[in-house]
This record gives structure tokens, C-alpha cells and sequence, in this order.
């Protein structure tokens, strides 16, 4: 059980988007040409706490951005992790499924102001991603953790789990392109995101504000909050269906612990030539018996 603890915070996390309202005045999108080149670095720093041990691991990937297409109503990407390098017992799921990508395209729609659209190759990406799914829940030991990799077999057969899973780093990198941002003024949606472990939606409070501008850069940050009475009921619920042999002993380990899941950005990109400098998110789960700490920085470096 403290296995799937450990890396069941993969499931809960939300497809990475915004609900805030076009009420503003700055505007940010790219301003993209066809072969136009860009890389950039992103590193995962995963801290994972049990028992008062912390252990902490660090992945990195390499990613090239090719603008492939430009049309009036939008751009054709090539997304390409040419270089993963996973820390040693990596925790994170999405990683691993993503760790047999490298050097394959994703081909990204997106809008014309930057918003992510869908993986126009995303019947591809799927069967590299399920057939790993597989691999690993063959190969794991422990019934809890066989279930959850099952569920993400299931949840990837979708484009939408494609997208939830797989493709985080791209919509995060995407994140605040199409949107307007009053300087000093803090939006603030109720929004509900997916659930692959139960039918359930996931509660939150999402908040999203431009944080500073200064000369042709701005900073734009956001927070999300998990409703916890839900949260905690979801993972209860999927624990005992996984294993019911053990689930009053599942019942008293949790005890009455209400579990948290929080999660902050901040990008800064330049409004001169639209272009995204450097990303930031942090992800923070409090499951009662383990916490999860995930930063992913994302750097541009050309």
C-alpha cells in the first residue's frame, strides 16, 4: 500500500489548463514562423516523505520545438524529447511511460493565439504509452500498484488520458498563451477536473494573476487547491476496490486523515517576441501516511 501511495499522486493530477475568464489587458500569444527551432531543459525534482524519511530524485529531459505549420487558424508542432535521463527507482509514472518516447514526434496542434488544441499523432504516442503500461504492471509485485498501472492502460486507450498523462510538459509550456491578464487583479474559478480511478470529478479552487511586468517581461502565476473531503474519499474508495482483502487494515491506517493536493505555477515570458523564457510548477500531496513534493522546472534555452 505505501508503494501505491507513493506514486498513485499521478493520477490526481490535473490536466494542466486554465478556466479564467478573457477580461483584461495584456495579451500574451507567440508570434511563431514555420522551422522555427526551439529547446528547452525541464528537470524534475521529486521528494517523496514516509515514515519522516525523505527520499529525493532528480530526472531531466531534453526537448526540441519545431513550428512545422502556420496557418490563420493555428500551428502544427513537432514535440521531441531528445534526450531522458530518469533518476534511479523513478516514482513518477508519467515519466516512465514518456521514457520510450524519446526521439519520437508528438505533433501538437495548437491555435492561433498558442492554445494546446489536441496530439495530432496521438494513436501513435497511445500504443508506445500502453504497451509500457503493461510492461509495468506484468512486472510489478504488489496488487495495489498492478491496479494502478491497469487503470493507466485504460485511461491512455482515450485521447484525453493521452493528454492528461503523456502530454503535461507540452500544455505546460502552453499554459498562458491565449489569455488576457489584468495586472493586480486575481481570477478565481470553481473548476472540476478528470478522475481515472472513479467517475467522480475532482473539486478545485483554481486562482490566476499577473504577478509583475517589468519592460518586455511578464510574470504570470496561478494556485490550484483539491477539495479534500472528495480527495480523500476517491483514494479510500480505490485502495479498498483494489485490494479488499485488506481493506480494514487499509480503513485503519488511514484512520480520519483528510488528504490535501495543491499546486502552483509561475511563467515569465517576453511580450517583444512571444516567447516563453522559463516555467515553474510545484505539486504538493499530503496522502496522510506519505507526501509527494514534485517541482518541474522548464527552461528555454534557445
Amino acid at each position: 500500500m505505501k508503494l501505491l501511495f507513493s506514486k498513485l499522486i499521478l493520477l490526481l493530477l490535473p490536466v494542466i489548463t486554465f478556466a479564467q475568464a478573457d477580461t483584461a489587458k495584456i495579451s500574451i500569444f507567440p508570434r511563431w514562423q514555420v522551422n522555427e527551432v526551439h529547446h528547452c531543459s525541464i528537470a524534475y525534482h521529486t521528494t517523496d516523505v514516509e515514515g519522516g524519511v525523505a527520499k529525493k530524485y532528480l530526472t531531466n529531459f531534453n526537448v526540441a520545438i519545431t513550428v512545422l505549420e502556420k496557418y490563420p487558424t493555428g500551428y502544427l508542432l513537432d514535440w521531441r524529447f531528445t534526450e531522458i535521463n530518469l533518476a534511479p527507482g523513478e516514482p513518477v509514472f508519467e515519466n516512465l511511460l514518456t521514457a520510450p518516447l524519446k526521439g519520437q514526434p508528438l505533433l501538437i496542434r495548437v491555435n492561433e493565439f498558442g492554445r494546446f488544441i489536441e496530439i495530432k499523432n496521438s494513436a501513435e504516442i497511445r500504443e508506445v504509452a500502453i504497451k509500457k503500461a503493461a510492461e509495468l504492471a506484468e512486472k510489478s509485485r504488489s496488487p495495489e500498484t498492478r491496479a494502478v498501472f491497469q487503470r493507466l492502460k485504460i485511461g491512455l486507450e482515450t485521447p484525453l488520458g493521452v493528454e492528461t498523462i503523456i502530454a503535461k510538459p507540452v500544455k505546460f509550456f502552453l499554459l498562458i498563451n491565449g489569455f488576457d491578464y489584468t495586472p493586480g487583479k486575481v481570477v478565481q474559478n470553481d473548476i472540476k477536473m478528470p478522475n481515472p480511478v472513479s467517475p467522480v470529478l475532482i473539486e478545485a479552487v483554481e486562482k490566476v494573476w499577473l504577478s509583475s511586468v517589468k519592460d518586455s517581461l511578464c510574470t504570470v502565476e496561478s494556485t490550484k487547491k483539491v477539495d479534500g473531503k472528495i480527495l480523500t474519499a476517491i483514494i479510500r474508495d480505490f485502495l479498498i476496490k483494489s485490494n479488499p482483502a485488506k481493506g480494514e487494515g487499509i480503513m485503519k491506517q488511514l484512520g480520519g486523515k483528510q488528504m490535501e493536493f495543491s499546486e502552483s505555477t509561475k511563467h515569465l515570458f517576453n511580450l517583444n517576441n512571444g516567447s516563453l523564457l522559463q516555467a515553474t510548477i510545484t505539486r504538493t500531496s499530503n496522502l496522510g501516511i506519505n507526501n509527494r513534493k514534485i517541482v518541474m522546472q522548464l527552461k528555454v534555452t534557445d
